[in-house]
């Protein structure tokens, strides 16, 4: 485990406007409360190799190539759970993936892990309680559902949202597809590290996917309460990509997409379903990453990479339900930062799942690892 503690000082400024060319982004300056990060390895990827001008990718322990897109959910209990998508055959979309979990009972200072077959060239011979192997890429996500008192997973296959239910961890339900009614939608799929419970007991979740019509993005908001009957939001008001979601005051959630050329915020009223003006996200950061969204009832936090590579890792903290933005906390240095997932601590420190190291070069052929990091900031 390493720690970091670190002060900086600057000014601030912010306003935004979709039209405007110069973006309070370009004027932005950090200021820097004091904070502390302390970082766990979670799972390492495998090996990778340059050789005769090619990269090697080598298999873990487990099987598995690649480790992506990390989702991170707190149990009533306070334990923490890991969801971890575990790309098998080779690194990359395409990849045969299924997902591993981990468990902490201490905050994160330790994980068990679970995991399953990764034998993606017998995929049928799998035990059939495993957590499925997909012909791609997961976006799996985790929450414990007190309605059912059992885990609700989501995740992607055949581009459509596919539930599975565990009273473990370990032995997982048979798929069933979500029967989610999006008018003229092409494909569409969850958005990582969106599932949670929602204030009226219900599951949460945003979905993104491509319309038939013209083949132009969207993303929408999804509740339900029993896996069978769902209540679908109309489309946001710009073209949509992963998005983040969590509830604010009165009745209203708010939402950030990634799409090019800048991150996307706005906020949606569930009861009215209207979706407020889209602006654009007031500070540094590159658009070309997921994000998540944690709220602890006195400030939002979103985590976000500054560059097209996703390094410089960044915490940024809200206090007016996602107006303005500061920079709290720099993740890790110049680190590799991409994907990542939030949640409270009990005393209130921000928990981190990330990826990190997913770069590759000749120099420096590394795959990615997933870490926690937990954050400590003076309020």
């Amino acid at each position: 485990m390493k720690k970091r503690i670190q002060r900086l000082f600057a000014i601030t400024a912010l306003g935004v406007s979709l039209t405007t060319t110069h973006s309070a982004a370009d004027d932005y300056q950090p200021v820097y409360p004091q904070y502390q990060e302390d970082e766990t390895l979670v799972f390492r990827s495998g090996i990778v190799k340059y050789v005769d001008d090619l990269f090697i990718e080598e298999k873990d322990a487990y099987g598995v190539k690649q480790y992506r897109i990390p989702d991170l959910t707190k149990l009533p209990d306070g334990r923490l759970v890991a969801t971890i998508v575990c790309r098998c055959s080779r690194s990359g979309d395409h990849s045969k993936s299924t997902s591993f979990f981990a468990v902490s009972e201490d905050e994160g200072k330790t994980w068990n892990k679970i995991t399953f077959n990764t034998d993606y060239e017998n995929m049928v011979a799998r035990p059939a309680t495993d957590f499925p192997m997909t012909e791609r890429t997961q976006e799996t996500q985790v929450v414990w559902y007190p309605a059912i008192k059992k885990f609700v997973a989501i995740y992607l296959t055949k581009s459509r949202v596919w539930f599975v239910t565990s009273a473990d961890l370990k032995t997982w339900s048979k798929p069933v597809q979500a029967a989610i009614n999006v008018p003229d939608a092409k494909g569409y799929w969850p958005s990582p590290t969106s599932l949670q419970i929602d204030q009226d007991g219900s599951l949460m979740f945003a979905i993104t996917g491509s319309q038939k019509s013209d083949g132009s993005s969207f993303a929408r908001l999804i509740w339900t309460k029993d896996l069978k009957g769902f209540e679908v939001s109309p489309s946001m008001p710009v073209k949509g990509n992963e998005t983040a979601v969590v509830a604010i005051s009165g009745g209203k959630y708010f939402v950030s997409t990634r799409i090019s050329p800048q991150r996307i915020n706005m906020t949606y009223e569930r009861k009215s379903q209207r979706w407020s003006e889209a602006l654009p996200f007031p500070a540094p950061h590159h658009w070309r990453c997921e994000v998540d969204l944690v709220n602890d009832g006195k400030f939002l936090y979103m985590a976000t990479p500054l560059t097209r590579s996703r390094t410089q890792g960044r915490l940024y903290r809200s206090h007016d339900e996602g107006k303005s933005w500061k920079e709290v906390a720099k993740l890790s240095g110049d680190d590799h930062f991409g994907y990542s997932s939030l949640v409270v601590l009990k005393n209130g420190d921000i928990g981190i799942l990330a990826e990190r190291a997913r770069l590759k070069s000749k120099t420096t052929p590394v795959n990615a690892d997933i870490v926690f990091k937990r954050i400590k900031i003076d309020q």
